[in-house]
């Protein structure tokens, strides 16, 4: 078995709402892959560990710790987590960032079970906006682009309270195309695959066996089934520990994973044509128009709408504060984080609260 260090990664690439967690879930059912929970503990931790390159003891006890201020980290990963605080503590001093990544990624116990541990995927949409910071890192890293038509994105963005409009939604999906499709011109063809999320649901055997051989591994038939392959026991485990944490895990493995034990679901293709109104949909045509041609997403509207000059300009300031967050200190981020629980995903928003609220329920029993 190759070293954690030794395995080739790849990484899924996308605007918001696009597949990715399907995708992954389906990739990390193979024996062969890892391919966890998204998490972005690379870019998170990119400002502060990136350009080490001797390590003493102190500053490999930090970086184990500063995994765990990610919260899905946290409360979704689960690690061996005294395991991998050793190895990563007797790791050389000339050991690179990217290489404790991988062995980061190496110690991720999956949902699925797992043989020969070949390949990392990594599926995070915000590393759209990073490429060429993951290309430092990981100089042969090769990308996976999954697209899909920016009207049912949108339209799930909105549904899920991700974004507070259509035109927000819309700008997103273009900048995290325009942002990947910059990155795959300057690299060569083979670096990048393209799937695109109509014939990946439509056709997922043809689609499966064309990534598998783009990351150079054997198709592997328990990927289109993937909801009848998960370990027996996780959630018994958790309900068995009756902690504050493993009640609050059990709460997030729910709501994160309610998809996983249901089989791939063709009816959200084409949602957005019934509950998309026809200003919505023009809103989203005319912002994504340029992509949607070169995708070959035929637009349905003849309306005429004007895109207000402060939702644009709110959009690339937003976007700029994005790029600003990641690349500052950690502690600056941890703090900001903090007294703006809108930096969170949203089923993280007062999860300090909740613990609290276990913990004392817990007590006073």
């Amino acid at each position: 078995m190759k070293k954690a260090s030794e395995k080739p990664i790849f990484f899924i690439v996308c605007a918001g709402r696009s597949g990715s967690t399907l995708m992954q879930l389906m990739l990390d059912a193979n024996p062969n892959i890892i391919a966890p929970i998204e998490s972005r503990f690379i870019i998170f931790l990119y400002a502060k560990y990136a350009h080490t390159r001797k390590w003493n003891y102190k500053q490999l006890l930090q970086f184990y710790e500063d995994l765990f201020l990610d919260e899905k980290i946290y409360y979704l990963w689960n690690l061996d987590r005294e395991n991998l605080k050793q190895e990563i503590l007797n790791q050389p001093s000339n050991t690179s960032f990217s290489q404790l990544c991988k062995l980061v990624y190496a110690h991720y116990i999956s949902f699925f079970e797992k043989e020969n541990k070949q390949i990392i995927v990594d599926k995070n949409p915000i590393n759209s906006l990073f490429i060429p910071e993951l290309l430092k890192l990981f100089p042969k890293a090769k990308f996976i682009h999954l697209i899909r038509d920016p009207r049912a994105s949108c339209r799930s963005h909105c549904k899920a309270e991700m974004q507070p409009n259509y035109f927000a939604a819309a700008y997103m999906w273009k900048d995290y195309n325009t942002a990947i499709e910059k990155n795959k011109s300057k690299l060569p063809k083979n670096r990048f695959l393209s799937v695109y999320y109509e014939h990946f649901v439509d056709n997922p055997i043809d689609t499966l066996k064309e990534i598998s051989q783009f990351l150079g591994i054997e198709f592997n038939s328990k990927m289109l089934n993937f909801n009848e392959h998960l370990k027996k026991g996780i959630v018994e485990e958790l309900i068995e520990k009756n902690t504050a944490e493993s009640k609050m895990k059990l709460q997030l493995f729910h709501k994160y994973h309610k998809n996983t034990k249901k089989p791939i679901n063709k009816n959200s293709l084409n949602l957005w044509k019934n509950d998309l109104s026809e200003e919505d949909i023009a809103v989203i045509e005319k912002i994504c128009m340029s992509f949607m041609k070169q995708y070959n997403y035929k637009t349905v509207s003849d309306i005429e709408i004007k895109t207000p000059f402060l939702e644009k300009l709110t959009h690339q300031v937003k976007n700029y504060i994005i790029k600003i967050y990641y690349l500052s200190p950690v502690f600056m981020r941890v703090f900001y984080s903090n007294i703006n629980s809108s930096l969170k995903p949203k089923i993280f928003h007062n999860i300090s609260d909740e613990i609290k609220k276990l913990n004392a329920s817990s007590t006073n029993r």
